[in-house]
C-alpha cells in the first residue's frame, strides 16, 4: 500500500528520484500538478528534494505543502484552494528512524498493489538521468486543516474531562495542540514536539 525502505541502503538518490519522475508521468495523465508532504524523520527533506527533482523531470508543478501529519497531506486532495488531487506523503510512519517511504495518491485515489509493481519494473529497466531541480511553490495547508478539525468538532468545545495524548515525538503534536487550544480543552500533551530521532520511544506506539 505505499513504498518504504532503510534511507540511503534501499532509498538511493537515483531511485527516489525515478520515483518522482514515473509518478510524475502517472498523473500528468489526469492533471498538471501534485501535492507533497513530508514528515520529521532526518532524511526527510533530502528525500522531498530528490522526489521533487523526478516530479519537475516529469512537467508536473509541484506544491510544497512542508512538514505535515499524513491526514494533512491527504486533505490536500479534498481542499477547493488547491487544484490538484494527486499528493505524495514522505513518511515511514511507524516504522524505526532509518526507514522512510512514499505514501501516494493519484487523481483522489491510493496508488498501491498492482500500481507500485508496475512502477518497480518501470524504474528497473530505465536509464533516465535526472538532474537536481528542487523548485516548487509553497502553501500553507495546516492552517485550513485546523480549521476544518475544528469545525467538525465544534461540538466538544469547553470539554472539561482531561485528555492525555502521546504524540511519540511524531508530527501529530503541533497540529493537535492548534485544535485542542481551539476548543478550549482540558489536555495534556506527551512528547509533543517532532523529533526523528523518537527519543522518548520507538514510533511503533506498540513497542515500548
Amino acid at each position: 500500500y505505499d513504498i518504504r525502505g532503510i534511507f540511503k541502503d534501499d532509498f538511493s538518490e537515483e531511485l527516489i528520484k525515478k520515483v518522482g519522475y514515473f509518478i510524475g508521468l502517472e498523473v500528468k495523465k489526469v492533471e498538471n500538478s501534485i501535492c507533497v508532504g513530508f514528515d520529521c524523520r532526518s532524511h526527510s527533506p533530502q528525500c522531498f528534494k530528490w522526489l521533487v527533482s523526478g516530479l519537475n523531470k516529469s512537467g508536473l508543478r509541484v506544491i510544497n505543502l512542508g512538514e505535515v501529519p499524513t491526514p494533512v497531506t491527504y486533505f490536500s486532495g479534498f481542499y477547493d484552494k488547491i487544484e490538484s488531487k494527486s499528493n505524495i506523503m514522505i513518511t515511514a510512519s511507524h516504522n524505526p528512524k532509518e526507514y522512510n517511504g512514499f505514501k501516494i495518491t493519484v487523481d483522489a485515489k491510493s496508488f498501491f498493489g498492482e500500481d507500485i509493481q508496475v512502477l518497480k519494473n518501470q524504474i528497473k529497466v530505465s536509464d533516465v538521468e535526472i538532474e537536481d531541480d528542487f523548485s516548487c511553490e509553497d502553501f500553507d495547508i495546516l492552517n485550513p486543516y485546523v480549521d476544518m478539525i475544528t469545525s467538525k468538532f465544534k461540538h466538544l468545545k469547553n470539554y472539561d474531562e482531561k485528555v492525555i495524548v502521546d504524540c511519540g515525538n511524531g508530527m501529530s503534536g503541533p497540529v493537535i495542540k492548534k485544535i485542542f487550544d481551539n476548543l478550549n480543552l482540558n489536555y495534556e500533551l506527551m512528547y509533543e514536539q517532532p523529533d526523528g530521532e523518537f527519543p522518548n520511544h520507538p514510533a511503533d506506539p506498540s513497542v515500548r
